[in-house]
């Protein structure tokens, strides 16, 4: 059994145990998005505070650089981030990056070749951001779920441009925290080699679960004045962090993501949803409760 199976397997005998009970209770196979799917990605999310903890604290791994791509990275990153000021523990350099998987969508491309979106538009931008960065021997990649690995690679590539080729060590490690959906880390890039911990595993019929952690309530009062196709899950969660998103266009009824992390949907919401600040104040409350009660379920015997 690897080291990552049995960290799950301890992880998910005591930690989230109380969320887990009320998803058995209220899960209905007819209704998966249904009255089941808060627990469940409460459930989800303190289970993945469990396994950073366990990396940086009981492990004690050390990183140069966390790394969040897109909507949901960007926030996972943050969450890492509390982890470590939480642990009292020095905070590695922090990078997120606007990762775009597919050029246009996938809904585009049904039944024709997938064509790769061409990131490599980002390097200037993070070539700025990791400038004072001395080393780069490991990596901590976190994010909602992994299937093919599209987007950890391409982040990946980024970074390998965008740093000097002398501070990249020749034994450079990604460790990749995410929902487990069958990725196999092996082989993952020429210049790089990865190691995967999960914290939950593919529930069929379902993805990007961990994103659904906003309490309908609150949920509800921004959604009011904006449709849920535009404004998703995770630029739900990153206004109420004050955290950016990608921006996206209009094409064809979709809405297509675009390489660039920007605050517009923060600043339409300040516009739109009365009591905003108020919502963010819950909501970050409660996310620091998961956390701190995700680590001493962890620490629990």
């Amino acid at each position: 059994m690897s080291e990552a199976e049995k960290i799950y397997q301890i992880i998910t005998g005591k930690v989230g145990l109380k969320e887990d009970a009320e998803y058995n209770k209220l899960y209905d196979p007819k209704d998966l998005w249904g009255p089941s799917l808060r627990p469940l990605a409460i459930r989800n999310f303190k289970r993945l505070v469990a396994v950073i903890y366990y990396l940086i604290a009981a492990k004690n791994i050390q990183c140069d650089l966390v790394v969040g791509a897109g909507d949901s990275g960007i926030w996972l990153a943050k969450v890492v981030e509390k982890i470590y000021l939480l642990l009292d523990l020095k905070v590695p350099t922090i990078l997120t990056v606007p990762i775009v998987r597919f050029k246009f969508t996938y809904l585009k491309y049904k039944d024709q070749p997938l064509e790769l979106f061409d990131n490599s538009v980002l390097v200037p931008e993070v070539k700025k951001q990791l400038k004072n960065l001395n080393e780069l021997d490991r990596i901590l990649f976190i994010d909602d779920e992994i299937a093919y690995g599209v987007t950890v690679r391409e982040a990946i590539k980024v970074i390998l441009k965008s740093v000097d080729q002398n501070k990249i060590s020749k034994d450079l490690l990604v460790t990749i925290v995410a929902e487990n959906q069958e990725f196999n880390p092996n082989p993952f890039l020429e210049k790089a080699k990865a190691n995967f911990y999960y914290f939950a595993k593919r529930t069929e019929g379902m993805n990007s679960i961990i994103d659904y952690i906003t309490p309908w309530e609150i949920e509800q009062q921004i959604l009011t004045h904006f449709k849920k196709e535009e404004f998703g899950p995770k630029v739900i969660i990153n206004i109420l962090l004050d955290l950016s998103s990608k921006e996206k266009e209009l094409m064809e009824n979709l809405y297509i993501p675009k390489p660039i992390f920007s605050y517009t949907y923060n600043k339409r919401a300040s516009q739109k949803v009365p009591n905003l600040s108020n919502l963010k104040k819950e909501f970050q409350a409660k996310l620091d409760l998961w956390i701190n009660e995700a680590i001493e379920e962890f620490q629990s015997n």
